[in-house]
C-alpha cells in the first residue's frame, strides 16, 4: 500500500448562509498551494455544510408541544431544544437526564438529532440544525470540483458522534458522493485463502475518523481535510446505507 496523506485545508473563513463552499474551499487550497488530485477524499466538516444551507434556527420562535415540555420537566432540560429534537425525529429512542437519544428523519440514530450550539454566530438561542440531505449536499460539491476543476474526486460529509457501548465520540460519515459508504467484503479471500463470511466494511466512517483527527473538536478551525493515495472503493453507495433499519437493529426490537 501506497502512503495515505491527510491534508488539512486551514484558514478558511467562516461560512454564512448562501456561500459555496467549493469556492471557500478552493481560494484557501490556492493560497495553501493545494490542488486537488484525481481519487482525492474531500471531507468537509457537516457544521459548514449546514451553515451554507442556512439550516440555522432560533428557539425563540419555537413554541414547544405538551409533550416536548413533559419530557423536559422530567429530564431538566430546555423544553424549547426538546421540540427542536423532536421536529427533526422520526421517533425517540431513550429519554432520560443522560441522554437524548432519537433517530433522526434520515434515518440515523443520534444523540439530540445532531442539533448544534457551539461555535455559532449571533445570540445564544440560535441553533444549527444538520443538513436535509448530506449525501445530495456532498453530491453537489462533488460535481461542482469536477465541472470547475476537471478533477474526479470523492466527498464526505463528517460528522462526530457516540457509539452504543463506547465512550467519547468519533467522526462519522453522514453524506458521501463518488464511494461505497458500505463495502460488501463478503466472499473475498483473506491471506490464508478462506473466505471472508460476515466482513462488511464501513469505509465512509474509517475515512471520516481520519479527517476527524485533522479537523479537531475544539477551536482548530479545520472543515475541510483532503485525504489522499487512499485506494477506496467506488461506488455511490450513499451515507444512509450505513444507518440500520429498525428491523436489523436487535436493541430497538
Amino acid at each position: 500500500m501506497n502512503s495515505i496523506e491527510i491534508i488539512p485545508i486551514t484558514g478558511i473563513p467562516e461560512i454564512h448562509p448562501n456561500d459555496s463552499i467549493f469556492e471557500k474551499i478552493s481560494n484557501q487550497m490556492e493560497k495553501l498551494g493545494v490542488s486537488y488530485i484525481k481519487n482525492d477524499i474531500l471531507c468537509i466538516a457537516q457544521k459548514i455544510v449546514s451553515k451554507s444551507e442556512n439550516q440555522y434556527a432560533n428557539l425563540k420562535e419555537i413554541v414547544p408541544t405538551e409533550d416536548a415540555i413533559k419530557i423536559a420537566q422530567r429530564d431538566g432540560r430546555d423544553p424549547r431544544l426538546v421540540e427542536a429534537v423532536i421536529r427533526e425525529s422520526n421517533e425517540i429512542i431513550i429519554a432520560t437526564e443522560k441522554a437524548l437519544i432519537v433517530e433522526h428523519r434520515t434515518g440515523m440514530v443520534c444523540a439530540h438529532a445532531g442539533i448544534d450550539r457551539s461555535n455559532l454566530p449571533g445570540e445564544e438561542d440560535t441553533i444549527l440544525l444538520l443538513p436535509k440531505d448530506a449525501d445530495l449536499s456532498a453530491r453537489k460539491i462533488r460535481e461542482e470540483v469536477l465541472k470547475k476543476e476537471h478533477v474526479e474526486i470523492a466527498v464526505i460529509v463528517v460528522d462526530t458522534q457516540g457509539r452504543a457501548f463506547r465512550r467519547g465520540v468519533v467522526g462519522v460519515s453522514i453524506g458521501s458522493s463518488g464511494l461505497e459508504s458500505l463495502s460488501d467484503l463478503r466472499g473475498e479471500k483473506d491471506r490464508s485463502g478462506k473466505p471472508l463470511l460476515i466482513t462488511i466494511l464501513a469505509q465512509a466512517d474509517e475515512i471520516a475518523a481520519a479527517a476527524s483527527m485533522a479537523m479537531g473538536q475544539a477551536g482548530e478551525s479545520i472543515p475541510a481535510v483532503i485525504i489522499r493515495g487512499l485506494n477506496y472503493r467506488k461506488n455511490n453507495i450513499s451515507s444512509s446505507e450505513l444507518y440500520r433499519s429498525k428491523d436489523e437493529d436487535f436493541f430497538r426490537k
